[in-house]
C-alpha cells in the first residue's frame, strides 16, 4: 500500500488552519463527532491490519425474535419459547 510522503508540519499547519475557518460553522459537538470518527477509522484498520474481524463480521447464532427479545438460536429451550411467536407472526429478524 502506497503512503503519501506528507510534511508532518506542514500537515498539521493544514489541519489547525482548516479547523479555525471551520470553527465559526462548526460545533464542538461536530469536532467531536469527527474525532471520534477518526479514532474509530484507525481502529478498524489497526483490527484489519491484525488479521482480526470487525463484530458485525463474526457470525453469531443470535437472534431477535418478533417479542423483541433476543435469543440463542442453537439452544432447544429459547427455540421452543419462540417458535410460536415467529410463526404466528410468520417472521423473525437474525441480529448480528
Amino acid at each position: 500500500m502506497l503512503q503519501p510522503r506528507l510534511n508532518p508540519a506542514s500537515c498539521h499547519f493544514s489541519c489547525v488552519q482548516i479547523e479555525i475557518e471551520l470553527s465559526s460553522v462548526r460545533t464542538e459537538a461536530d469536532f467531536q463527532a469527527w474525532r471520534d470518527q477518526q479514532e474509530w477509522t484507525a481502529r478498524k484498520y489497526a483490527m484489519w491490519q491484525a488479521g482480526e474481524k470487525l463484530p458485525s463480521q463474526k457470525p453469531s447464532t443470535l437472534m431477535k425474535c418478533v417479542c423483541v427479545q433476543q435469543f440463542d438460536s442453537h439452544r432447544i429451550e429459547d427455540i421452543v419459547i419462540h417458535v410460536p411467536h415467529i410463526t404466528a407472526r410468520g417472521g423473525y429478524e437474525i441480529h448480528r
